[in-house]
C-alpha cells in the first residue's frame, strides 16, 4: 500500500475541485429538476385528459403503481444515477446526488463481467417492455388507452426524477466545494469497496482518508473507471 498520509485533506479537495461554485451547482441541478418535473407533469396530465374515462379508471392507478415500482427498483439498483459529490468546509466528501450510483460503482470495481450483466439486464427490460406493449395492444384498450398505459409510467417517473433533483439541489450548502465527479465518484467507490461503510457516503468521508487508505490496485481501478466515466459524460457536460 502506498503511503499517501502526507497529502492533506485540503490538497485532495483542491485537486478534485470542479470549476463551478456551490450556487452554480445548486442552480444547475435545481433547474434541470424543475424542467423535468414541469415537462413530464404536463405530459402526464395531457395523457390523462386524452384517455377514455372508462380506461382511465384503472389505467391511471396502475400506471402510478408501475412508476413507483420502477422508481424503487432504479433507486436500489443505482441505474440512471447522475453522481454529484461535494466537499464541505471540513473537507469531508459526500454525495448530494446519485449516492446509489456510487454504491453500485463500488460493487463493479474489479468485476470485469459487470458490463455483460448490464447489457443482459437492459435487454431483458427492453424485451419485457415490448411484450407488455403487445399484450396491451391486444387487450382492446384502443390506441389512446394503450398509449396512456405505456406512456404514463414514464411520465410519472420523469416527474419523480425532477422532484428528486430539486431535493438534491437543496442539499448543496453555500460553503460546499463542488468536486469533479468523474474522478471523485470512483475514488469514493474504491474507498467504500475497501471499508464497506456506506453510511459515510451521505454523512461525509474525510478527503485525506480517501487517498491515504487506497492501495495501488485501488488507484488503478479509480483511474480506469474515471477514464470510462469521462468518455460517457463528455457529451453531457454543462
Amino acid at each position: 500500500m502506498n503511503d499517501h498520509s502526507e497529502i492533506s485533506a485540503a490538497e485532495v479537495v483542491g485537486s478534485l475541485a470542479f470549476d463551478r461554485t456551490s450556487s452554480q451547482l445548486r442552480l444547475a441541478i435545481g433547474g434541470c429538476g424543475l424542467f423535468f418535473a414541469a415537462v413530464f407533469t404536463v405530459g402526464a396530465v395531457a395523457t390523462c385528459l386524452a384517455t377514455d374515462p372508462a380506461s382511465a379508471i384503472w389505467v391511471i392507478p396502475v400506471s402510478l403503481a408501475l412508476s413507483a415500482g420502477i422508481t424503487i427498483a432504479f433507486a436500489k439498483w443505482g441505474a440512471l444515477s447522475m453522481m454529484m459529490l461535494v466537499a464541505d468546509e471540513h473537507s469531508r466528501v459526500r454525495a448530494v446526488l446519485g449516492a446509489s450510483g456510487v454504491r453500485r460503482l463500488s460493487k463493479k470495481l474489479g468485476d470485469r463481467a459487470y458490463l455483460r450483466k448490464e447489457f443482459l439486464l437492459g435487454g431483458i427490460i427492453v424485451v419485457a417492455y415490448l411484450l407488455i406493449a403487445v399484450l396491451v395492444a391486444l387487450s382492446g384498450l384502443g390506441v389512446n388507452g394503450a398509449t396512456a398505459f405505456l406512456a404514463l409510467p414514464m411520465f410519472w417517473l420523469g416527474t419523480g426524477v425532477g422532484i428528486f433533483m430539486i431535493r438534491a439541489a437543496l442539499k448543496v450548502r453555500p460553503s460546499d466545494t463542488p468536486l469533479e465527479s468523474t474522478v471523485a465518484a470512483p475514488l469514493v467507490a474504491a474507498y467504500l469497496q475497501e471499508h464497506d461503510c456506506h453510511d459515510e457516503l451521505t454523512s461525509g468521508i474525510p478527503a485525506d482518508v480517501l487517498v491515504s487508505s487506497l492501495s495501488d490496485s485501488d488507484m488503478a481501478n479509480v483511474a480506469s473507471v474515471a477514464v470510462a466515466l469521462a468518455h460517457i459524460r463528455k457529451p453531457f457536460d454543462i
